[in-house]
Order: structure tokens, then sequence, then C-alpha cells
């Protein structure tokens, strides 16, 4: 009888630092060459750009081999898929969209004894605690992420905090709760100077849950500072905003937004250059966002 191969999913709302966590565990090798990994992200840019070996399109091969399903299907169609692979699997890991309930993903797994599911970790990003939790249009899912979790890692925080950690605890009493600031992002602040203005288009809308993600490609190099005013100016609204962007001095940047922070990193290469995906509350204070970046040139370099 063959084994069942174990599966571990990774929950977290909209920025809690799923991908920069499963980053790490690519690093430290604790997600092996023998492991499979299926992202199903919301509006998506998913593995680091470095951390790429090569891509096709059903799997991204990573520098470490291990093998990253990234084709369009449903997740039952990328299980199956990850079932025909020449490629002997260790384990699973599983990245859920932010907006997702892990409880239905988790059945899913469980519908097959060809896998067996180990824990499901949810990331928490502590300071976003109280603004998810009291806002009504996504604290349904958030308290779903919290509630299915066997594993709760509490981000961006220190081990001084006791009261969220006293709070998760009546929330899910039954998880293993620690605090792990793994994704702590530096800001990489300079000054932008360059002569590219953007073209913008628009690209495409999704709505789930009352939220929507939407893409604007930018071809031309942007100002970060001015583009950051613009983001921050729609926090009210917007939750989560990712892009590989052209910079000033012919730089390519990674951009990060969740909640009230922005930070930019360095990136080597990546296919979705000049790309901005924004996910946010579907209102009219969206359409304002989307407008903006689409229609005007406030965030180009001067």
């Amino acid at each position: 009888m063959t084994t069942a191969i174990p599966v571990y999913i990774l929950t977290g709302f909209l920025g809690a630092g799923k991908t920069t966590y499963l980053n790490r565990l690519i690093a430290d090798k604790t997600v092996s060459a023998n492991s499979i990994i299926i992202v199903n992200d919301f509006g998506s840019i998913n593995i680091d750009a470095d951390l790429i070996e090569y891509a096709d399109d059903k799997v991204v091969k990573l520098t470490n081999g291990c093998v990253c399903c990234t084709i369009s299907d449903s997740l039952s169609q990328q299980l199956q898929h990850v079932l025909t692979l020449s490629h002997t699997i260790k384990d699973i890991y599983m990245e859920t969209s932010g907006i997702a309930n892990p409880v239905q993903v988790a059945n899913m797994v469980t519908l097959s004894d060809k896998f067996s599911l180990k824990k499901i970790i949810c990331l928490l990003d502590a300071s976003q605690y109280q603004r998810f939790l009291n806002d009504s249009m996504v604290n349904t899912i958030w308290i779903q992420q919290v509630k299915a979790a066997t594993d709760i890692l509490i981000n961006r925080t220190d081990d001084a905090n006791t009261q969220i950690r006293t709070e998760i605890a009546h929330i899910n009493p039954t998880a293993v709760v620690s605090v792990d600031d793994c994704t702590r992002i530096q800001a990489d602040i300079v000054n932008a100077y360059t002569l590219v203005p953007p073209i913008a288009t628009d690209k495409k809308a999704d709505s789930k849950n009352g939220m929507i993600s939407f893409t604007i490609a930018l071809q031309g190099a942007v100002d970060r500072q001015k583009l950051a005013n613009i983001l921050m100016d729609f926090t009210d609204v917007l939750l989560r905003a990712k892009g590989v962007l052209h910079v000033e001095n012919n730089a390519t940047k990674i951009l990060q937004m969740s909640g009230n922070r922005i930070s930019w990193h360095t990136t080597i290469h990546n296919s979705r250059v000049g790309q901005l995906v924004c996910i946010g509350k579907q209102s009219d204070r969206l359409n304002a966002l989307k407008d903006t970046l689409l229609h005007t040139n406030h965030y180009c370099v001067q």
C-alpha cells in the first residue's frame, strides 16, 4: 500500500507573510528538493523571483530542486496533477489565497487517501489584528482562518505582547500559538529620478467575498515615494498591493504593501515586470484608486 503524502497548509489573511514564511522554509531546507509546493494566490505574484531556476506553464523549479505547481486550474486538478509528476514526493506545502477558507482546502485534501493532512499553519499579522477583527467585511474569513489552524504564528510583534496571544487562544483554544517575527520587512528607501513615463492599462478584475483584485500594467519607471503616497491614501479600502516594477536607474524592484507598511525589495529577474496587483474591498473608493493609477501620471518619475 502506498504511503499517503503529508500535506501542510499555509493560511493567513492578505499580507500576513505566507510567501515570505514559505521562502524561509525553502531557504532553511525544511522544504526539500523532494517537496511539492502548490500556490493558490488571489491576484498572484508568487514565489520570489530569485528562487526560481526555470518555469513553464505547469511548474516552477526552484533553485533547491523543489517543484512548485503553478497551473491555473482548480485545487483538485492541481492535486491530481501532483500525482502525475515523475518526482519522488516527500511532502506538499500548500499556500492558500489570503481570502480562502482553509477548511474547504483541508476537506479537499482529506477526500483522498493519497494525501495526509498534517498541519494548518496560520500566519497572523499582529499589526493588523484589531483592524481585521473589527472589520465586518473581512473578519468572517479572518476568524475562519484562525479557527481552522493547528498552529498559529503571530508575526510582526514580540513575546512581550501577551494580549493578542490570550485573545487568539480564546478564538482557537486548541492551536499551538507562537510568536515568530519571521517576516519583518525593512523598507528600502531611496530617491527616484528618471525620465520614463509609465503607460498604464487595466488588465482584469476578479471579485470574491466582497474583495476585488485588479492588475495595472506600468511600462515605464515609477517614483517609489509618489506611488507609495497614492497607495497609502487608500488604505481604508486597499488591503494588499504587490508588484514587480521598473524604478530609477533601470532597476527593478518588488513592491510589497500590507496594511500601513510599504517596502521595496531587490529582484534579479521576474516575468511579470511592470505589473502592480491591488486587492481590496469592492467599493467606489477602490475604483477611484484604479482610475488614479490608470489615468494619471502622478507617480511617474520626473
